[in-house]
């Protein structure tokens, strides 16, 4: 379905829900609705039930967060949330930490949480790590 098929099917939708309950009695504007679709099809808010089931299959990313002592502390559907959690265990640990960063040998792999204290970096052991998981098992990919 196209974008276009979606934003007329949202406008059509939007549309019949106000015709039932339209308080003024006039006939509410084609164009008025198209505008609405359009804004929510652009915020990614709506989308055919073909497109959904497409986002639904398609390999997502989670971010592990954890310890190099093998302590796995939580997994993340974003970098950032993954990265707060690992900060803040690592500046309860130690108050003294005047700033915090996070190093990587690619922008695709782990990142480890590296501190200053007492003017000097220091490794935390603290690392965030991307995980790409599959919606459903694929059979062939097992061999």
């Amino acid at each position: 379905m196209s974008a276009e098929h979606e934003i007329r099917t949202v406008a059509n939708t939007i549309a019949a829900a106000a015709l039932g309950w339209n308080s003024t009695g006039r006939k509410p504007s084609a164009e008025l609705y198209h505008a609405m679709a359009v804004r929510l099809h652009d915020a990614g808010l709506v989308m055919s039930p073909e497109h959904a089931a497409e986002l639904a299959a398609a390999p997502q990313t989670v971010y592990r967060a954890e310890h190099i002592d093998g302590i796995t502390l939580g997994h993340y559907t974003s970098r950032d949330a993954a990265r707060r959690h690992c900060t803040a265990l690592a500046e309860r640990e130690n108050p003294y930490i005047v700033s915090a960063d996070w190093a990587s040998e690619d922008d695709e792999g782990p990142e480890s949480l590296v501190v200053v204290i007492g003017g000097h970096e220091v490794e935390t052991g603290y690392i965030v790590t991307p995980l790409t998981v599959a919606a459903s098992y694929d059979e062939e990919a097992d061999e």
